[in-house]
Order: C-alpha cells, then sequence, then structure tokens
C-alpha cells in the first residue's frame, strides 16, 4: 500500500454501482484493498411528520446500504491477505433521545436520525462476528461524538467520566 497519497473519486455512495466504482478507483491506485474506513452521513433533523420519505431512503442507502456494500466489495481482498481492517464511523445520534424532551425543549429529528446510525453499528457488530474466524481482519465502529455529547447533556454519572465513544464489534 503507497503511504502518503490520496486519490479522490467521485461516487454517489447511496448507489451500489457507484460504490463499487469506488472500490475498483482504490484498487487501482492502490492494489488490494486491505483497509476501509467509511464516514457515511446523510440526515436532517426535522420533525417525523415533516420528513420526507425520500430523504429517509437516502439516509438508510448512505449509511446502511453503501457500508455494507463497500464492506463486501473488499472483504474477498482482506481474506486472501488473512488480514485487514473496516472502520465504520457512527455519531450520539444513534441513541434516541439524545436528550430528555421537556414542555420547553424538545427533541427535533432523532427519530428520523438514529435509527440509520443503529444499524450500521448492528451490522458492523454482526460482520466481525462473522469474520472473526478470518483471523486478522478487524471490524469496528467508532463514535466519535457520543462521549462529548453525553457529558455536554450531563448524562455521565456525577463524578465518572463519560462511556467510551468506540464500540469494537470484534478485534481479532
Amino acid at each position: 500500500m503507497s503511504r502518503g497519497k490520496a486519490t479522490a473519486v467521485a461516487a454517489d455512495i447511496s448507489s451500489e454501482a457507484e460504490c463499487l466504482k469506488l472500490v475498483e478507483a482504490a484498487r487501482a491506485a492502490y492494489g488490494p484493498d486491505r483497509h476501509l474506513g467509511e464516514q457515511c452521513r446523510a440526515q436532517l433533523l426535522i420533525p417525523t411528520v415533516d420528513y420526507p420519505t425520500n430523504r429517509w431512503i437516502k439516509a438508510f442507502a448512505v449509511n446502511v446500504h453503501a457500508p455494507f456494500t463497500l464492506s463486501k466489495a473488499v472483504l474477498p481482498d482482506m481474506i486472501a491477505a488473512g488480514r485487514g481492517a473496516i472502520v465504520n464511523i457512527s455519531s450520539g445520534r444513534r441513541s434516541v433521545p439524545a436528550e430528555v424532551p421537556t414542555r420547553t425543549k424538545r427533541s427535533v429529528g432523532a427519530s428520523c436520525t438514529a435509527p440509520a446510525k443503529a444499524a450500521l453499528e448492528r451490522f458492523t457488530q454482526g460482520l466481525g462476528q462473522e469474520v472473526a474466524h478470518h483471523g486478522g481482519i478487524a471490524v469496528s465502529c467508532v463514535s466519535p461524538s457520543a462521549g462529548r455529547a453525553d457529558a455536554r447533556h450531563g448524562l455521565s454519572q456525577a463524578g465518572r467520566r463519560p462511556r467510551r465513544s468506540t464500540r469494537r464489534a470484534a478485534f481479532p
């Protein structure tokens, strides 16, 4: 693998064909894929009653289906090499509600944003268990905003640090 180089590839990751094009471009530039980092994000923070159905479908295409398609495309290279890493990026929005709504403060949009990120985390856990028998393939999901968001909203227990923001599905 080349170090210190990057290749920009424009792709609409809500499309399976575009995801596969992205993987092929990476293979052409760097050879077999052994590392996959995914930050897929499509969200609107608006009430469910106003949430456009096409945006709901797009959010799942970007946040769940794209990581599935990309993982499926790179796994053969990782299995053949006997090693690799898949890192999915989630968010603190995966747990609903992020804060307790009151009469003066309401939680808006979490019911439409959180399900896709929760699905991504469950997919990551399942994939990690599925490939664990291959030995050197690590699959994890990182939620960089979780610790900060929990502390900001006072959800950590008094005197204790907020929970770790990294969630490991499997790290053989």
